[in-house]
């Protein structure tokens, strides 16, 4: 080997070690980057800084059309009463899981050499749905009740389409078909309103474990002015009926932040198998024969020869409300303890394992072609090449922990046919019975015959 050859061959080793850093700085950079942003906005969210929360999704960022970045940013806005831009936010976000049903071959591939970050973050078929909930709250927040009532039909379309859009387990969800049936009520559809209280009913013993005691007097209420059943049997199986000085009065509290997904990282050592030969000598010359044999053994011998860097998502329950029970109380109308509406980290629990599997195939069949991809390129150009491979296969392993980050844990809720008037509210939020968070709120209207939604977000 020439001195020149030699020369040629270590520039040709630096240039690849150089590319390598680089590559690793700023992808690595990105990665740790988007996670600090992801918990330092959950942690503003827990405290109550919303405005805080929202700096994390526009300081420095250009538009987008990443998903998970308008629905957080959304919600962001949202939370800060910017209610005009948390629609226009929401809105594309929905537009654009829209185009994303169109998958992309190219960008399959490239999540087998890369990470499934490379793949377009679509949302869980629960974040869909919410994304009607909060545009129609925030229709109800700037006056516009006709908007409400459609996006509640809207929702309703949504779900019914699910099952055929989706191959997970998860295709209808219980809180949302009951907030559908809201917007159906508003609209003055009863029947379409108590068809998604039943379809509620059904779907709450096995998602919650148990029905939100509100519930079958609303759908029974819904019941009777569809026509489905009369004032007799209503009064018979023991609820009441409103009379036309009643208005309904529904308060949404959420707590928490729902549980999000943090990296695991899994090293994998590689192993070859080194045969070692063993032999044994036996001399029989005592007996009187000049006979000299070896018989010969093998033993194989495992050794690491390398190690593979994989990282693959975990569930991440930090920011899981401590509230247990809350108390409510309106003026005039005694204090009781809201029942449990929602656990939406439960939901998002359940719609994780579901996609687990595949993230492990995608993982293990990713692991394979990185580690051939640097053997290839170390036979082809050499140790440097091989390191230089590798090391981009480094780099760019990271697990995709995208998702609606800020959206809250669980949603406990009053729902109830009052007499009309002003109201006030009374909320204490507990861990057993430790305070977490306080809210009164005053001068709450009812008026007869319609319906009042406070939406309320307590820290915890």
């Amino acid at each position: 080997m020439t001195f020149q050859t030699i020369t040629q061959r270590l520039q040709r080793w630096r240039l690849s070690a150089l590319i390598a850093a680089i590559v690793i700085t700023t992808l690595s950079g990105c990665v740790s980057n988007y996670a600090l942003k992801q918990d330092a906005a959950r942690d503003a969210v827990i405290q109550g800084k919303y405005q805080e929360a929202l700096q994390v999704y526009t300081k420095g960022d250009k538009a987008t059309d990443y998903v998970d970045v308008l629905l957080n940013r959304g919600l962001s806005k949202f939370e800060t009463t910017d209610y005009l831009a948390a629609e226009n936010d929401l809105r594309r976000a929905e537009e654009r899981i829209e185009e994303l049903y169109t998958k992309s071959i190219s960008r399959g591939v490239l999540s087998m050499v890369s990470n499934d970050r490379a793949l377009a973050y679509s949302g869980t078929n629960f974040e869909r749905g919410m994304i009607h909930y909060y545009r129609g709250l925030g229709f109800l927040e700037r006056n516009r009740r006709d908007d409400f009532i459609i996006e509640g039909r809207s929702l309703s379309k949504y779900l019914t389409q699910l099952p055929e859009l989706s191959k997970k387990s998860d295709t209808d969800f219980a809180f949302l078909q009951y907030f559908s049936g809201i917007g159906y009520d508003l609209g003055n559809q009863p029947n379409d309103a108590w068809i998604s209280y039943e379809r509620a009913r059904t779907l709450y013993p096995k998602q919650l474990g148990t029905t939100p005691p509100f519930l079958p007097a609303i759908s029974a209420v819904a019941a009777k002015r569809a026509g489905i059943i009369s004032s007799d049997s209503l009064r018979r199986s023991g609820f009441s009926i409103p009379d036309s000085s009643y208005g309904r009065l529904i308060v949404l509290l959420e707590s928490g932040v729902c549980a999000g997904l943090d990296q695991e990282d899994i090293t994998i050592p590689i192993f070859e198998t080194d045969q070692h030969h063993y032999g044994d000598d036996y001399d029989y010359a005592a007996f009187g024969r000049e006979c000299r044999r070896r018989s010969y053994h093998t033993d194989p011998h495992l050794q690491i020869v390398d190690w593979l860097h994989v990282a693959i998502p975990k569930l991440d329950i930090n920011g899981k409300t401590r509230v247990n029970s809350v108390q409510f109380s309106a003026s005039g109308l005694g204090s009781e303890q809201l029942p449990l509406a929602v656990d939406l980290s439960d939901a998002f629990e359940r719609d994780f394992n579901d996609r687990l599997p595949a993230i492990l195939g995608r993982a293990v069949a990713r692991t394979i072609v990185k580690r051939v991809s640097a053997n290839t390129a170390k036979d082809q150009g050499g140790t440097g090449f091989y390191w230089l491979v590798k090391l981009l296969g480094e780099a760019t392993e990271t697990a995709d922990t995208r998702s609606w980050a800020l959206l809250p844990d669980k949603i406990f809720v009053y729902d109830k046919y009052v007499p009309n008037g002003s109201y006030h509210l009374s909320i204490s939020a507990n861990e057993d019975i430790i305070p977490v968070d306080k809210i009164d709120i005053s001068d709450v209207k009812v008026e007869a015959g319609k319906s009042t939604i406070k939406r309320i977000r307590i820290r915890g």
